[in-house]
């Protein structure tokens, strides 16, 4: 919790100081807040204050990587990252219409997140929140926020949260 605690603080007093420049130099805030979004075809994850990027599909099917399946509403999100203690992170959204009014909010989404390690972190079950910010040309940029469990370690759990701004594929 202590840990927790002074991330959360440090990250706090780094946003203080950044109002504070573009109050003072009268630049634009937005640059320095859209740094901090996932910007195309990547997924980054904030987990217990630690951020992780994923960038690379890998050698995944489309349907997983980016796709969205019309006939059943299921919305699919994989990326990997190389080097990283975590393998991959994957998004999945069941009874999801993609052609809704924006935003798009669903309680009922799924996150898995792999460990090199073999460790396995799961956010379901109304653990975990999916929004669908925006979508242009089947572009969809969006957040997340919950928490994750181990699958084996149930006392052991994070909190979560992150951005994408993925082009998804229709089949």
């Amino acid at each position: 919790m202590n840990k927790y605690f002074h991330k959360i603080f440090n990250l706090q007093i780094i946003n203080v100081f950044g109002l504070i420049f573009c109050l003072v130099y009268g630049t634009s805030c937005e640059s320095i807040i859209e740094e901090r979004r996932a910007p195309l075809g990547e997924i980054w994850v904030n987990v217990d204050g630690d951020l992780y990027r994923y960038n690379t599909i890998g050698n995944e099917f489309p349907e997983d990587a980016h796709g969205y399946t019309s006939s059943i509403r299921y919305l699919s999100l994989l990326r990997r990252v190389t080097g990283n203690e975590f393998n991959n992170v994957f998004i999945q959204v069941s009874d999801f219409d993609i052609d809704s009014t924006l935003p798009l909010v669903h309680n009922d989404a799924q996150i898995t997140i792999n460990f090199s390690n073999g460790q396995k972190y799961e956010g379901k079950d109304g653990r975990f929140v999916l929004t669908v910010e925006n979508k242009t040309d089947d572009i969809l940029t969006g957040t997340f926020q919950g928490r994750i469990q181990n699958t084996n370690f149930a006392r052991e759990n994070y909190p979560i949260s992150g951005s994408f701004k993925i082009q998804i594929q229709r089949f």
